[in-house]
């Protein structure tokens, strides 16, 4: 998603937060702006959201999980949204979505990779006790 249309988005909502419209759609559209603005917003706020701990209890993932539970519930279930937290919620929750998807993708390529060179080593091993 480009920074136009993640901006575009987050104009959007913002001219339905002001008319108090449409509030399902005002937070879908703050997900998507949270989706395309992560670059801008991780960048302000140092980077890695996977390192952010309280009293060295990583707090990123228990946060998307509540965000994530929050959303589901004023906004798919289609209880009664609130007119800023809901939003901000959507937001919030498009921000962490990315910069913990990197996290965990950069996780599994990593343990990918010493499955993979374990396992090599291993064969190579297998292969020359047998040779001897």
């Amino acid at each position: 998603m480009t920074l136009g249309i993640a901006a575009t988005c987050l104009v959007l909502a913002a001219l339905l937060i002001w008319k108090k419209k449409a509030l399902r759609l005002t937070s879908w559209l703050m997900l998507f702006a949270g989706l395309g603005l992560s670059a801008v917003v991780l960048g302000l706020t140092g980077g890695g959201i996977g390192g952010w701990t309280i009293a060295g209890i990583a707090i990123a993932l228990p946060l998307t999980i509540g965000l994530i539970a929050l959303f589901w519930l004023e906004v798919i279930r289609k209880e009664k949204p609130h007119k800023i937290r809901t939003p901000l919620v959507g937001f919030a929750l498009g921000v962490l979505l990315v910069g913990l998807g990197g996290n965990v993708g950069s996780l599994v390529s990593h343990t990918v990779q010493d499955i993979g060179n374990r396992t090599g080593t291993t064969v190579q091993g297998a292969i020359n006790s047998n040779g001897k």
